[in-house]
């Protein structure tokens, strides 16, 4: 692994502003649902476009969604599973709604850095065609969750070793 990444050429920053929709599949997320669109909406990139995917919630996720996103400047958008469920159907609702250069995905118990979509963006060129970002756990520190840290350090680490 060591090998891999001292092997690999730097690479050379994307400038062009690709626009990016960021899909967020969710079920029943009342109690995260203001950190995640708080941090969406202090995003530093301008070019993007959220679609909340409501995956059969049966709690307020709905209400507070419509009431946060209309109180920001985000372009945003709510799509209601119909037929399917599940998360693996909430991301291709949100992709075949979608109509952007880049799709970004994060579940909706998540929240990011101003920075996020610039960094993503700037690590795609005409060659890439996935990039995977790392991941911290909060909440309590438990030995599990040491191991899950390391465990999605490690995935993260030999994905970019490997060229």
């Amino acid at each position: 692994m060591i090998f891999g990444w001292w092997s690999n050429s730097k690479p050379t920053l994307n400038a062009e502003q690709n626009s990016i929709g960021v899909i967020v599949p969710f079920r029943n997320e009342a109690n995260n649902l203001e950190k995640l669109v708080s941090s969406l909406q202090v995003q530093t990139y301008q070019k993007f476009e959220v679609i909340f995917v409501n995956d059969h919630s049966e709690d307020d996720s709905i209400e507070i969604i419509k009431r946060l996103a209309a109180q920001t400047d985000l372009e945003w958008h709510l799509i209601n599973l119909e037929e399917k469920e599940g998360k693996k159907a909430a991301i291709e609702a949100g992709i075949e709604f979608s109509n952007v250069e880049l799709i970004v995905t994060t579940d909706a118990d998540c929240w990011m850095g101003p920075d996020w979509l610039t960094h993503i963006n700037e690590a795609f060129d005409k060659n890439t065609n996935m990039v995977a970002g790392p991941v911290t756990l909060a909440g309590e520190k438990s030995l599990f969750d040491a191991w899950q840290q390391l465990e999605f350090s490690t995935l993260i680490g030999t994905g970019g070793a490997n060229d």
